[in-house]
């Protein structure tokens, strides 16, 4: 993450409103360490830029997911269709199977048939 404070060019600053962008109503610091190393970094920004920044960083990952989401939206319909299938098939197969057991039990009881 790198700075986005202005320095000389924002526009209180020029405006003579602060006389440095740090007195500038925008100006943010923010500080975390850098994993486990114990190396702290200073970010300093404009929090209009900053958030500008991190909403198009959002925006790009929400896009990303959505696309990821309908990916497996397709994936879930296909095997759903197969199951449909396959349960179908099944019911034919056990209807199959109980006309054949009526059969041979109509043939056990008559045999002369």
């Amino acid at each position: 993450m790198e700075d986005t404070r202005c320095g000389e060019n924002c526009c209180f600053v020029k405006s003579g409103f602060c006389e440095k962008d740090t007195g500038c109503p925008n100006y943010t610091e923010t500080l975390w360490e850098e994993g486990n190393s114990g190396n702290v970094k200073t970010v300093r920004d404009c929090s209009p830029k900053r958030m500008l920044i991190e909403q198009q960083r959002m925006i790009n990952n929400f896009s990303a997911t959505q696309g990821s989401v309908q990916v497996l939206r397709d994936k879930v319909e296909n095997l759903e269709m197969i199951l449909v299938n396959l349960a179908n098939q099944t019911k034919q197969v056990f209807v199959e199977m109980q006309k054949n057991i009526e059969i041979k039990k109509l043939q056990h009881r008559n045999p002369d048939e």
